[in-house]
Parts: C-alpha cells; sequence; structure tokens
C-alpha cells in the first residue's frame, strides 16, 4: 500500500507561503526600529543610498507595500494549487471542473469560484469567504478598476460566523474586516495573518476534497507518465527516455517488477506510510 499524502501542488504553496507570517513580522520589526529612530543609515555592506526627508513616513509606506505584497502572494498561492491540480499528473480528473478551470482563463477568482463550486459540499465555507475577500481584495489593491468582487453569501458568513473567526484567526475581528475591505482601505497586519492562515488551511481542505474524489487508478497513470519523460528537449528525446524508464521497471523478470514498480512510484512522490491527523489519498 502506497499513499498520496501531498500533492505537488501543495508543496510548492507551501515553498511559497511557509515561513510567511515569521518572515513579515522580521521586515515590520526592521520597519518599526526605522521608525523609532534607532536605525539612521544604511549598512555599508549594503552599498546603497538611503536618505529619506521622513524615515518615519518611509517606514510607514514600506509596511503598506511589504502587506500588499504578501497579499498578492497569498493569492498567488491559490492561482498555483488550482493550475497545479489541473496539470499532469491531476488531482484535478472530473473534465466539466477541468473546463471551467480553463475557462477562467487568468481568473484567479474564477477560478477559486470553480473548484469551490464543484467541491462545495467538502469544504468549510469560512475558509472560502476569508479566501474570496482576499481575491477580491488583492484585484482591487494591483487593479484601479476591478470589480471582481466576491458573491454577496461571502461577506455575510463572514460576518454571522464572528467568534469563529476570532477564536482560529488570533483574535480577527471579522466586522473589521468587512469594514476596511468595502471603504478600500489597505489589509492591516493581523488581517494579512488571517489570509495566510486562511489560505493554507483551504488548501489542505481542498486537498482532502480532491484526494476523496480521486480515481487512484488513473492518478497512478498519470504519475507515471509524468516521472518517466526525464529532462529531454525533444517529443522523440522523451519518447525514448519514457520507453526506457518503462523497459528498466516494467521489462524486469517477474519476480523482480513487484519491488521495482514499487521503487519508481516511491521516488516519484508516493508513500509507504499515512501521515498521521492530514488527508492522503490511499494508491493500492
Amino acid at each position: 500500500m502506497l499513499y498520496l499524502n501531498d500533492s505537488r501542488g501543495r508543496a510548492r504553496v507551501k515553498d511559497l507561503l511557509g515561513q510567511a507570517n515569521h518572515l513579515i513580522i522580521t521586515a515590520l520589526v526592521g520597519l518599526d526600529a526605522i521608525e523609532r529612530g534607532l536605525v539612521k543609515s544604511v549598512p555599508d555592506e549594503l552599498n546603497m543610498p538611503w536618505s529619506p526627508s521622513s524615515p518615519t513616513a518611509s517606514a510607514r509606506r514600506s509596511r503598506r507595500l511589504i502587506l500588499d505584497m504578501t497579499l498578492i502572494r497569498a493569492v498567488d498561492a491559490i492561482d498555483i494549487y488550482v493550475s497545479a491540480s489541473r496539470r499532469t499528473p491531476r488531482l484535478t480528473q472530473a473534465p466539466e471542473l477541468r473546463n471551467a478551470i480553463d475557462n477562467a482563463k487568468l481568473s484567479v477568482m474564477g477560478k477559486f469560484n470553480a473548484i469551490e463550486q464543484f467541491h462545495r459540499r467538502r469544504l468549510d465555507p469560512r475558509l472560502g469567504a476569508l479566501v474570496a475577500v482576499m481575491i477580491a481584495w488583492r484585484n482591487r489593491s494591483v487593479h484601479a478598476d476591478a470589480d471582481d468582487l466576491p458573491d454577496e453569501r461571502w461577506t455575510e458568513i463572514i460576518a454571522e460566523n464572528g467568534e469563529w473567526y476570532a477564536e482560529h484567526f488570533s483574535g480577527l475581528s471579522a466586522e473589521k474586516l468587512i469594514a476596511d475591505f468595502n471603504k478600500g482601505q489597505p489589509p492591516v497586519f493581523k488581517e494579512i495573518g488571517a489570509f495566510i492562515r486562511g489560505t493554507h488551511k483551504f488548501i489542505l481542505n481542498l486537498e482532502e476534497a480532491q484526494f476523496n474524489a480521486l480515481n487512484g487508478n488513473e492518478y497512478v497513470k498519470d504519475l507515471v507518465k509524468y516521472s518517466s519523460v526525464g529532462g529531454a528537449a525533444t517529443s522523440e528525446a522523451r519518447l525514448q527516455y519514457r520507453m526506457r524508464i518503462i523497459q528498466s521497471v516494467w521489462g524486469r523478470d517477474i519476480s523482480d517488477r513487484p519491488k521495482a514498480v514499487y521503487r519508481f512510484l516511491k521516488n516519484a512522490g508516493l508513500s509507504e506510510t499515512k501521515r498521521c491527523g492530514r488527508p492522503d489519498a490511499r494508491l493500492r
């Protein structure tokens, strides 16, 4: 028995957002030191000019820039996960869902709506609401004429679950979150922190939903196809490489073949052990 514990998409999200809160806090601590006048010059090793007319004003503007850029990165994580799930080896196996994602083109909100609607019964709407508002907030901060607003039901869910958000997101005020969004103000640090944590939680929830809907045989076929391509540049070279890999694994004597296949699948990312407390897909 082998298990799929983490998809390639989720691994990429971990690389993108894994220590985001810690790194944001580190940057904000540095900006606070500038604002308090504890840092007055650029370290020599940076070898660059820095002479703001008002260090305090520059630190405050930099704080907003960092939070805005983090918001963009958190939305990118949703886009990366959904897009990676669509590619081989596919977690998104239903043709109608793949078509809906493709029809969304570059719209992250469109991709989110497609996959959320398909898996709605398996997803926590409170996490979905946080992600929907986050995407709309990012769209508005990046595109001045953006009209990609979240469905009203998302803001209603946030408003109706204030205690839950406060408990699970370090005292986040749902009322303030909605008010800040409606006023067009930039998100504050606590809201950014909630978006980052909410993104991780939503993707974990979505990962479980996709694993539950997964056809294991189809996924393994996709995984074999993906893992036996190699780095060859042309289609002919890739085909030749694949044939060599298949021959070296499935062309073995019948007595050696099961162990060879098992090793191949483990090297392709499957695991012998089921990770406790996390979603997994059981692949026989």
